[in-house]
């Protein structure tokens, strides 16, 4: 059975804003919800016993991820590892660029 994949986009910089804490909180509910996997980056910290692909940031290490860049990324992985179904969790802003 093919696995769902949560897709989390930060909000700014560094794990601990607020806004980076309310996305890891919901990307992990609703991963532990389908039982699914998450990809992210280094912005978003997922404390749960979950699968976690971390995106790294070495390209960009002095800014951060663009929202496209991301995006293409989590698909381009969610292909090569056969997921199911793709499941965004973003700040509004981002959502329509996700």
């Amino acid at each position: 059975m093919k696995k769902d994949l949560v897709v989390a986009f930060a909000f700014g910089m560094l794990y601990n804003i607020l806004s980076n804490r309310q996305i890891a909180k919901i990307a992990t509910k609703k991963a532990q919800e389908l039982n699914a996997d998450i990809f992210t980056q280094l912005d978003i910290l997922i404390k749960a016993d979950l699968k976690v692909y971390y995106l790294k940031d070495e390209v960009y290490s002095d800014c951060s991820l663009s929202t496209f860049f991301l995006a293409q990324e989590a698909l381009r992985y969610a292909q090569k590892n056969n997921y199911n179904e793709i499941w965004v969790v973003a700040a509004q802003p981002h959502l329509k660029r996700c």
